[in-house]
């Protein structure tokens, strides 16, 4: 059967002389793997249609029994050339998808995780400055869409409400921040 859906290409790797295997991140199927036939010859239809962090519009014959789907066609709706020039946001963005891969469920819809990996991937290109508040906004929220985001507004021993000033404390193995009484206790 024929799908078409938006995907986020989370990996490439050769699979022979001609042809890629492609992982990508969809909203509506969640990670797949697709093989390009072909990709790689002179006269291909997907020369210069995908890389890593791109977003395309992907159609692919849905193939139920091996997990592989043959790839028909894709076209590059956002490329983000940030990603090709500033070599600190294509770390960050290589960070991304391979947190993502992991953490995906194979063929399982999963729109929040796409529209997040998507707004992380489009932040790294507006502020270099802001690089670091992203990637810890992008953590936990993809924490608290997984069920392990860390209780940061309470303190987890007493339950008091963690304010201003300060530092915070932070217990991992309580999971979450300390108000500054019980960090002195512990």
């Amino acid at each position: 059967m024929t799908e078409k859906t938006e995907a986020l290409v989370l990996r490439m790797s050769p699979f022979s002389r001609t042809s890629h295997m492609v992982t990508w991140l969809t909203a509506d199927f969640g990670r797949i793997t697709t093989m390009l036939k072909g990709s790689c010859r002179p006269k291909s239809i997907f020369l210069g249609q995908f890389d890593l962090c791109y977003t395309c519009e992907l159609v692919f014959y849905s193939r139920g029994w091996n997990g592989v789907h043959i790839a028909k066609e894709c076209v590059p709706l956002e490329t983000r050339p940030v990603l090709r020039t500033d070599w600190r946001a294509a770390a960050c963005a290589s960070y991304f998808c391979d947190i993502l891969s992991l953490v995906s469920a194979e063929d399982h819809a999963q729109r929040e995780l796409y529209e997040l990996a998507v707004a992380a991937i489009d932040g790294l290109g507006l502020s270099t400055g802001a690089r670091e508040q992203l990637l810890y906004w992008f953590e936990l929220r993809l924490a608290g869409l997984l069920g392990i985001r860390p209780q940061t507004a309470a303190c987890v021993s007493c339950d008091a409400a963690v304010q201003p000033p300060y530092p915070a404390f932070f217990s991992a193995s309580l999971g979450g921040a300390l108000c500054e009484t019980c960090s002195r206790r512990r």
